[in-house]
């Protein structure tokens, strides 16, 4: 710590400093982020694209407190950041992408998504939703990513129909596209677990994660998967289904994906779901020592 503070304070202030805070003050980690938010807004000015190395919608997103979040001043700044940056022609594709996450896991908060969906409706302007590409290869965001931002955000907004998810799901099969859906299902699977508006989709949803549940996809998009199967684990109508997917994830695929199920398992402390049990036994006798041993050190030495 003393030799990254000494030689590049910079990196330390901006990805390692806020979260010590965060830790006694979680306004100062706020007002970072905020910051941080209208700093890369106005950079994104259409003169180049900008690069940076912090995510501040992602690091709320993984710190989020909702406690916090009940103060509308707070949620207000947050809600017009995110609405600013959406509707910035010049914000990058990734950019948006964190900020469609990060509005997906506000929706599951019954005191929250009734004002976002407000302030969303008055102020976003999703037809006209376009994003820079940050990528070497491409000079322009694929057109299918910027429609699977737009049909989300309309879905869950209740801007568009739930039969528009069909589109969405089928629109392109290419690795780039399945990885960032497959991403954004994390949140929209536990978003329509919770909204009776929407559960009907959950089937379409997990017929899609079935057909790339198989050791042929990517690493990430595998990864993904056994995130959405494991946020609705526990649940009464899907939970055993879910576990069935997951016993089947964790037995056809490679050890770099088995391992993040394990960490995945862990950051859950779930003691309430028994069933998740198969799959940590799966994971615990594993035949790759690096797989067993992590499963074991994660799920009996913490008592996890």
């Amino acid at each position: 710590m003393k030799y990254i503070v000494k030689n590049n304070e910079k990196y330390f202030n901006n990805n390692i400093k806020l979260y010590i805070s965060y830790q006694n003050d979680y306004q100062l980690f706020l007002n970072n982020q905020f910051e941080e938010m209208r700093r890369q807004n106005e950079q994104q000015n259409g003169q180049r694209v900008s690069l940076f190395g912090i995510d501040p919608f992602m690091n709320i997103y993984s710190r989020f407190d909702k406690n916090r979040f009940m103060d509308d001043e707070i949620l207000n700044k947050l809600f017009k950041e995110m609405v600013d940056t959406l509707n910035n022609s010049f914000q990058t594709f990734e950019i948006k992408r964190s900020v469609t996450k990060v509005a997906l896991m506000l929706l599951t908060y019954d005191d929250i998504k009734y004002k976002l969906k407000e302030y969303f409706v008055k102020n976003i302007k999703l037809d006209a939703m376009v994003a820079e590409s940050t990528s070497f290869f491409e000079s322009a965001v694929p057109t299918n990513l910027i429609d699977l931002i737009r049909g989300i955000m309309g879905i869950s907004l209740s801007l568009k129909e739930n039969k528009d998810l069909i589109y969405i799901l089928s629109n392109s099969n290419s690795p780039a596209y399945v990885e960032c859906l497959t991403d954004i299902l994390v949140d929209f699977i536990k978003l329509s677990i919770k909204d009776e508006s929407k559960i009907e989709m959950i089937p379409q949803v997990l017929q899609f994660l079935i057909t790339y549940n198989n050791r042929n996809s990517d690493n990430q998009i595998l990864i993904n998967i056994s995130k959405c199967f494991l946020s609705i684990s526990d649940d009464k109508s899907y939970g055993e289904f879910a576990i069935g997917q997951l016993k089947l994830l964790v037995t056809d695929t490679n050890d770099t994906v088995k391992r993040q199920v394990v960490e995945e398992i862990f950051e859950i402390k779930n003691e309430t779901n028994p069933d998740l049990e198969i799959i940590k036994k799966i994971l615990m006798q594993s035949s790759s020592f690096s797989v067993r041993d992590l499963a074991n050190r994660k799920f009996l030495d913490t008592g996890n």
